[in-house]
């Protein structure tokens, strides 16, 4: 129910915006696959990039 609530919301075009936890999250583990250069930056200039997001 939640989910259709959101599709609707977006398709009024309210902008999504994620959540930065997980976005750091995800540059990590390409870094870590990868060496991802790309992911790399984005680390470095996310937000709060120094603190665990284990909280």
């Amino acid at each position: 129910m939640v989910w259709l609530s959101y599709k609707a919301l977006l398709a009024k075009g309210v902008v999504e915006a994620g959540c930065l936890t997980h976005a750091q999250r995800k540059f990590g583990e390409l870094h870590t696959a990868n060496k991802s250069q790309i992911a790399e930056a984005g680390i470095r200039y996310s937000p709060g990039s120094t603190r665990s997001s284990a909280r």
